[in-house]
């Protein structure tokens, strides 16, 4: 367990809010080093890729202790909660990342996957695309953007997909497809609600929770047979990306 920390009147104990940020670092990634052999039967996880989600999570932290120590009151009490999600997360999840759910373009698509400890049951699960415009941004820096689905319990896949440099469009739809694709196969393993499926996302992330979920299930990732309506669809894309 970690230090608390709290808010009275016009103090705020910052050395309390410190010892509670050092808390959730310790035990998100003491859950994250307790999952890594698991995971590494799953899908190879470098002590790299390790070390570049820890660097998102202290950025973020620091971030959260400079505005509790320098922001208005309002704004405390808010970088409190956020540390208080921090700490839910690492005391109640475990954390799967990198697992890649296809491999385009000589380039693997990777997801994270955020579970409840001891899930037993089918729990309602969110996809989420991180933002960027289509030619930037990564999953790890969505990061925050998780905490609200996390701190109500719900399970949370963390997708990446390729940007413009690696394949054009509708390169980043077939990969938003085919995460979702990935969900249902593998339902079972990571007790996956699929009658609960949410997609949600920033920006381009947003587009693409959109069109995933409102695409006709018949429209595929693959290349459709000449003459076919699909075939139609398939070469009107690619024309209006043409132009």
């Amino acid at each position: 367990m970690v230090d608390s920390f709290e808010l009275i009147g016009d103090r705020f104990d910052a050395r309390a809010c410190g010892r509670a940020a050092r808390g959730a670092i310790s035990s998100v990634f003491d859950v994250l080093a307790d999952e890594v052999p698991e995971s590494a039967k799953r899908q190879e996880v470098t002590a790299k890729e390790i070390q570049s989600m820890k660097r998102y999570l202290l950025s973020g932290l620091t971030i959260l202790l400079f505005i509790a120590v320098t922001a208005p009151i309002s704004l405390r009490a808010q970088s409190a909660d956020a540390l208080r999600d921090f700490v839910h997360v690492g005391d109640n999840y475990q954390f799967i990342p990198n697992i890649v759910y296809r491999t385009a373009s000589n380039w693997d698509a990777k997801l994270d996957v955020f579970e409840p400890h001891g899930l037993k049951a089918p729990n309602p699960t969110i996809m989420f695309f991180h933002g960027g415009g289509w030619t930037n941004g990564t999953k790890e820096a969505s990061t925050f953007s998780l905490l609200p689905y996390l701190q109500m319990g719900w399970t949370v896949v963390n997708v990446e997909y390729r940007m413009t440099n690696v394949a054009l469009a509708p390169a980043a739809v077939e990969d938003a497809r085919c995460a979702l694709r990935w969900i249902y196969r593998n339902a079972a393993q990571y007790n996956f609600d699929t009658g609960k499926i949410i997609t949600s996302g920033q920006s381009a992330g947003g587009h693409l929770a959109l069109i995933t979920g409102m695409l006709p299930a018949w429209l595929g990732s693959t290349t459709p047979a000449p003459g076919t309506a699909r075939e139609a669809l398939h070469r009107a894309l690619r024309t209006i990306r043409m132009n």
